[in-house]
């Protein structure tokens, strides 16, 4: 016999098997192509089967493949996906126990050698899936089952050597001078029980004598194993005498097994191979049911007519505002020929079908002679419509004539009825919900007849005009009768006879069905009912044919172009030239990328000396323009003062890949102090480098806004002008106002697709705003973000709103702004004075402080000193600070800065104390960028600003 696995085993053989699965009808296994005998075994998997297959002879039939089965279950064919011999199966165990007699007749008889090698050659091929138990007898050893002791021993393993090692032992030391064969059934069986309860079980029971110790007996055993479920029970008797012993028979009966009569030890192997043969050649069967039924499409997808609050829609024609002719939007046919040649089959689209309602209400009343209905018009409560009854009057004659003149109806099937808005009207507040009360409804006194017209405006968006049912059964013999239903939500919408012939495919109309049904619907699906002689009855369904009704609300297909406008404020501009005298600090600080030593791409380097000799600090305007140009400023002052020195110490941040760097903060040095030698010249005497960790006044290194503040070089000098504040002097508009605010107004319920708002200069544009869907009530457009100046130069601003609706219907709108630009040199020529700005901003706070020292109290000084110059000033300090940190923490700290240096500039003698207030505004409008670690630092600062008017 060739090595094999383990599987399973069931007893029944027929020629064609059947057993019982999840559904309610029998699954059906054959072997088409031979002649065998099939015993199989269900498992918990409903798609699977163990299958054993033998000849007429009764041996096994091995190597089959899946193309040498068939199957099928009730009227369904199934699809064998593979079969798998169970040996290589990694997903079935083998659950076996093994009751073994050693007692010492087995050595009296000679049967050890023998028994040994048959229990060797089962056991050679046990896997590490299989639960394979043993148990033996003891004279020395119990177990406790039930409460009982049990002279027996247990073993289990999943290895052959360890298993040729427990019987050689259990038939050597552990041989028993005594018969527990009742004890070590027990024992057995409540192994058994603790195997898992929905897979196969076996037990193997061996003796060679009778029961003669045991302190159980044959009555607890069989109470024991009564009720297992899946479980099968085998025996070999080798008992001295012909007859098999009645306790083993009985145990083979009562669990569907098979017994075995060892007459001699030579018998003892032939018997444990027949016993493993009976449990091996099984196959794994994976198989698919196939549906037997199908219906095409799998989807259909309605297009249903409805207003905008998503109610029904395919009975009402639309009409414009204060109109009540037909619009020309609906199909009018222009004779009676052309009504008689109407098709509606040959209609594809939603807008074909619904524009031609009434061509569909006029078909349905002609189909139906005694059908009748309502014409009710109405009116919306806007503008010429508001309680215009004739209106609504013209407008349901108007389509009664029509259908009169083009269909044939007689007038007196048309009851006209004339009212203000509908019954159940749409929302006025919407463009929309107005044009759709504009309205004439048809009242149907027919289903059918509504059937016919409303269902027929309902489009299926792929121009489907059928569902096709096609069928696969498989032939059960004696088919009486046969039919087929169409289903929806549980109901049943057609039934088709179909009679024994059910192998012809069907097509049913969506008319037939109903469309105005079908879209009310979210699937349907086909199902074939089989019943056979017997009078048992077949079922199956096929898949579901999804349904999707998507609203389309009609209104929108008739609205007019979109009214709109639009306002610009103010309604005049005026935009002054003032002088700007700014003193900025100059941050003594060049800020590094994470990791980098050169100089960033930010900061304006000149690339040769004689570049260098054109530039005048003077020219730069504004705090960061100054900043960019800090090594310029640096080096011009310390070219211009021979005898200053600088020290220039590189810092890095301490974290990550720059922990530990002195060399990375030298580099950073070493970039600063080469440029200031190669471009403005300064001996490298004069230039001491210094490389250092974090700098000593660190920014907070928790976060990463301050870890790349602390990434930086410190310019120190031992003269106080080369990092004094940098002055200029410019002219600057001012404008009587910041902001332009826009205000759109677009007709009440118009969907816009996109629109444009754009600012012009005269006709140049200078700034715009672009969306899509509805516009905001109004938009604020800050002056300075097009340029005081360059608006100044115009002489009128405008505002261009354009816009396409949802339909690309366009709009346009436009108002203008009128500009006045007072200049200064015309000022001076009329001899009036002029407005004068001058700023100042302290030399920055260190991180987190509020301390005003030494280069501050210099300024303060300046600007206190100036402050007492001009005496008309209006002065206004104000504290700022970063965005690191908590809000209220950083408006506090900002507020101290300004009334420190409000104390400072008071002490120094400024008399009129009304002229200057203070502020503290913390992170909110912040001077500059905190995205930037020389934003944050600038931002730490307190600004004074003087406005007066210099005659």
């Amino acid at each position: 016999m060739p090595k094999t696995g383990w599987i399973l085993f069931m007893s029944l053989i027929v020629l064609a098997a059947r057993f019982q699965g999840n559904a309610a009808e029998d699954v059906q296994i054959g072997t088409p192509g031979f002649k065998s005998q099939i015993a199989v075994e269900p498992i918990a998997n409903s798609n699977q089967a163990i299958v054993s297959v033998f000849d007429p002879a009764g041996e096994p039939i091995r190597d089959l493949q899946p193309h040498d089965f068939v199957m099928a279950r009730g009227i369904r064919k199934a699809r064998v996906v593979s079969v798998e011999p169970l040996q290589a199966s990694k997903a079935t165990p083998v659950n076996l126990v093994m009751v073994i007699d050693n007692s010492f007749s087995m050595q009296e008889r000679g049967a050890i050698k023998p028994l040994l090698a048959a229990l060797d050659g089962l056991l050679q091929d046990v896997r590490p899936i299989d639960n394979v138990h043993a148990v033996v007898f003891s004279d020395r050893d119990v177990r406790r089952v039930g409460g009982r002791s049990l002279n027996v021993r247990t073993f289990k393993s999943s290895q052959a050597s360890e298993w040729k090692r427990f019987f050689s032992e259990a038939f050597d030391r552990g041989i028993t001078a005594k018969t527990y064969l009742y004890e070590a059934a027990l024992a057995g069986l409540d192994i058994v029980k603790s195997l898992p309860a929905n897979e196969q079980k076996l037990m193997v029971v061996f003796s060679d004598g009778e029961d003669l110790n045991s302190r159980v007996g044959r009555p607890e055993v069989e109470a024991e194993a009564f009720g297992i479920k899946k479980f099968q029970v085998f025996c070999i008797d080798y008992m001295p005498r012909e007859k098999t012993d009645e306790f083993l028979t009985s145990l083979v009966r009562d669990h569907q097994g098979r017994i075995w009569k060892a007459r001699s030890a030579s018998e003892l192997v032939p018997i444990f191979q027949d016993f493993k043969s009976t449990i091996l050649h099984k196959y794994l069967l994976t198989y698919e049911l196939l549906n037997p039924i199908a219906i095409e499409p799998k989807a259909l997808s309605f297009e249903v007519p409805v207003t905008t609050t998503g109610e029904p829609a395919a009975h009402m024609v639309f009409f414009p505002t204060g109109k009540s002719g037909i619009p020309s939007e609906y199909v009018q046919l222009n004779s009676r020929e052309a009504a008689d040649a109407f098709q509606p089959a040959g209609l594809t689209g939603f807008s074909s079908r619904y524009f031609n309602i009434l061509n569909f209400v006029g078909k349905a009343l002609r189909d139906l002679p005694d059908a009748r209905i309502g014409i009710v018009g109405c009116t919306s409560g806007y503008g010429p419509e508001k309680d215009n009854l004739s209106l609504s009057q013209s407008r349901a004659e108007a389509v009664k004539e029509y259908l009169q003149r083009i269909w044939r109806i007689d007038a007196a099937r048309m009851l006209i009825e004339a009212r203000n808005l509908p019954a159940e009207p749409s929302s006025e507040e919407t463009r929309d919900g107005r044009i759709e009360n504009q309205r004439v409804e048809f009242i149907f006194d027919s289903d059918a007849a509504q059937s016919r017209a409303v269902g027929g405006l309902i489009a299926e968006a792929g121009n489907r005009n059928a569902l096709q049912v096609k069928l696969d059964i498989y032939p059960l013999p004696g088919i009486t009768g046969s039919e087929i239903l169409i289903q929806g939500n549980e109901r049943t919408l057609k039934t088709l006879s179909v009679g024994s012939d059910i192998a012809r495919p069907q097509s049913i109309p969506l008319d037939d069905l109903g469309r105005n049904h079908l879209a009310q619907l979210s699937s349907v699906e086909a199902m074939i009912r089989v019943t056979g002689a017997d009078g048992s009855v077949h079922e199956a369904s096929s898949d579901l044919c999804q349904i999707r009704a998507t609203p389309k609300p009609v209104a929108r297909e008739l609205a007019p172009p979109p009214y709109g406008a639009v306002s610009l404020e103010p309604e005049k501009v005026t935009v002054e030239e003032i002088t700007v005298v700014d003193s900025s600090p100059l941050l003594n600080h060049v800020y590094f990328d994470t990791g980098r030593s050169d100089i960033p791409g930010r900061y304006a380097l000149f690339k040769t000396a004689a570049e260098a000799k054109a530039f005048d600090p003077a020219t730069l305007k504004g705090t960061m323009e100054k900043y960019r140009h800090a090594l310029n400023i640096i080096g011009k002052r310390a070219a211009d003062r021979p005898k200053a020195k600088l020290k220039i110490v590189g810092c890095h941040s301490g974290f990550g890949e720059e922990k530990g760097k002195t060399d990375l903060s030298r580099s950073r040095a070493e970039a600063v102090r080469g440029y200031l030698r190669a471009v403005w010249g300064i001996d490298p005497s004069r230039l001491e480098p210094e490389a250092r960790g974090l700098p000593a006044a660190a920014s907070s290194g928790s976060t990463p806004e301050g870890r790349a503040e602390n990434q930086r070089v410190e310019i120190y000098a031992d003269d106080p002008a080369i990092l004094d504040t940098v002055s200029s002097t410019y002219i600057e508009a001012l404008s009587d106002t910041e902001t332009f605010r826009i205000t759109p107004e677009i007709e009440p319920g118009v969907a816009l697709k996109r629109w444009s708002i754009e600012i012009y200069g005269d006709d140049q544009r200078l700034e715009g705003l672009t969306g899509e869907g509805e516009l905001e009530p109004s938009y604020v457009l800050a002056l300075k973000d097009v340029g005081l100046l360059n608006i100044g130069n115009y002489k009128t601003v405008a505002a261009a709103l354009e816009a396409l609706d949802s339909k690309g219907q366009p709009l346009s709108a436009r108002d203008t702004t009128a500009v006045q630009l007072l200049k200064r040199e015309e000022r001076l020529a009329r001899r009036e004075g002029y407005k004068v700005v001058e700023k100042y901003a302290l030399i920055l706070f260190d991180f987190d402080r509020a301390e005003i020292k030494d280069r501050n109290r210099v300024v303060v000084d300046r600007i206190g000193k100036r402050i007492r110059e001009v005496p008309s000033a209006k002065v206004k300090i104000v504290g700022h600070t970063d965005t690191i940190g908590k809000f209220d923490y950083n408006v506090a700290l900002s507020k101290k800065r300004a009334e420190t240096a409000s104390e400072m500039i008071m002490a120094g003698g400024v008399a009129a104390k009304d002229r200057v207030s203070f502020e503290g505004k913390g992170p909110v409008e912040p001077l500059f960028d905190n995205g930037l670690p020389e934003g944050r630092a600038c931002n730490r600062t307190v600004t004074v600003i003087l406005e007066y008017e210099q005659k």
